[in-house]
């Protein structure tokens, strides 16, 4: 019978665990989720809920949030690890003197990154043979990845408003309490948010959930 009690409270403790370690993560001052991805849509508005959020299990890659958000936040180390790829980049493409386009840096990083891991995998332009370099290959490649380079800046979405910013915030905020579509709330043609009626159904989301935390805390 003592095995059986024993077994029967191993969930509660469990339960119990989980909810102090939560409790504890907040009186840290840690972070949500929709706070951090907050932070990086100040910095890179061109960010997406989806880029983290899960609908399926409903889960946060907070890990990937905070490592992007790390990286958005250092953008000369973006520009440097760029540079290093692509040495024909010029800083005065991506900083303005007072701001860096984070954003573009991003892009440009990722199809250099692309681009040096497809010629990585295809081979060099050394032939070893007979010790000559394919020129002409190089020369092309470049030209290619230049114009590819080119194309995210063409495509650039233009600086997110704080308006927008807040409603990403509060989309984010009200995926993490039930399940909803960003076209829901999104005019993709217009580039704006349905303020009022994300906040109607935020509230009400937030009423749900305090109330279902109220009855099992009853």
């Amino acid at each position: 019978q003592t095995q059986d009690v024993e077994e029967d409270l191993e969930p509660l403790q469990k339960k119990s665990s989980a909810a102090a370690a939560k409790s504890t993560n907040k009186e840290k001052g840690s972070p949500t989720p929709e706070e951090v991805l907050a932070q990086l849509l100040e910095i890179s508005p061109r960010s997406t809920t989806e880029d983290y959020w899960d609908a399926k299990s409903k889960t946060w890659d907070m890990q990937g949030l905070q490592e992007d958000l790390a990286l958005a936040s250092n953008p000369e180390k973006l520009f440097e690890e760029l540079l290093a790829l692509s040495p024909g980049v010029l800083e005065e493409d991506y900083f303005d003197g007072k701001t860096w386009d984070v954003d573009g840096l991003r892009s440009d990083l990722e199809v250099s990154r692309a681009e040096t891991s497809s010629n990585t995998e295809e081979g060099s332009y050394f032939n070893d043979k007979n010790g000559k370099w394919d020129t002409s290959g190089l020369e092309e490649d470049l030209e290619r990845a230049r114009k590819q380079a080119e194309e995210p800046k063409k495509e650039a979405k233009p600086r997110a408003s704080k308006d927008q910013l807040k409603a990403e915030a509060m989309f984010a905020e009200l995926c993490s309490l039930e399940k909803h579509q960003k076209e829901d709330y999104f005019d993709a043609e217009n580039q704006e948010w349905d303020v009022d009626g994300l906040k109607e159904d935020l509230t009400l989301a937030r009423s749900k959930a305090s109330n279902k935390g109220g009855k099992k805390g009853g």
